[in-house]
């Protein structure tokens, strides 16, 4: 799994879920996009230095990265993001992303993206996507969502989309109470583990 962090950078929420993945048998990638640019934090506000589309562009380099080590399935490879790492997961997920930039051995098996801004979440999408939410998120705007994926539902594309009602954005990270929804974060790891076995340990 390639792991693209928010625009805090790769903070305790970033490296418990990739603790996570890896107790699930998942080899794990963390892209640091803010420190290869000489930065700590990006600036959320004006959106620059690395744009989304920069760290979806780090999230294929990883994904050429670990094809070429050994011990990793190269066509079951996946993308999970969070924030401003899930817009970068929903554009690696876009087929016409894909044929720009048109990696060796193609894109990547599935897409996960906790609490993104939908608009990034391309009509052209063949790939599995599992979106996490919160209801009373103002950033992501889960109604959204919620008609981006039914037309691809439509369309035949697996999309998978759970909304957790009355949850803020960042409803996972322990370190933000405010923002924090214990029941929404205990449910996470159950649809995630639910997702990555059908579409990427489970996909042929």
């Amino acid at each position: 799994m390639v792991v693209l962090h928010h625009c805090a950078g790769i903070t305790e929420v970033i490296t418990d879920w990739g603790l996570w993945l890896r107790s699930e048998g998942y080899v794990t990638l963390m892209v640091n996009s803010f420190a290869a640019r000489g930065r700590t934090r990006n600036t959320c506000a004006t959106w620059v230095n690395p744009t989304p589309e920069e760290v979806a562009l780090d999230a294929f380099g990883a994904l050429a990265y670990l094809r070429s080590l050994p011990f990793v399935d190269k066509d079951r490879i996946g993308v999970i993001g969070w924030s401003y790492g899930a817009l970068a997961s929903l554009l690696a997920s876009g087929d016409s992303f894909v044929s720009q930039v048109r990696p060796e051995g193609g894109g990547f098996r599935a897409a996960v993206a906790f609490y993104p801004q939908c608009s990034y979440l391309s009509p052209a999408t063949s790939i599995p996507v599992l979106l996490l939410l919160g209801g009373a998120d103002y950033w992501s705007q889960p109604g959204v969502c919620g008609d981006r994926a039914e037309h691809l539902q439509r369309a035949g594309t697996p999309i998978v989309l759970k909304v957790y009602p009355g949850a803020r954005h960042a409803f996972d990270d322990r370190t933000r109470p405010p923002q924090y929804d214990a029941p929404a974060a205990a449910d996470a790891p159950k649809q995630l583990r639910a997702f990555l076995a059908q579409y990427v340990r489970g996909a042929r």
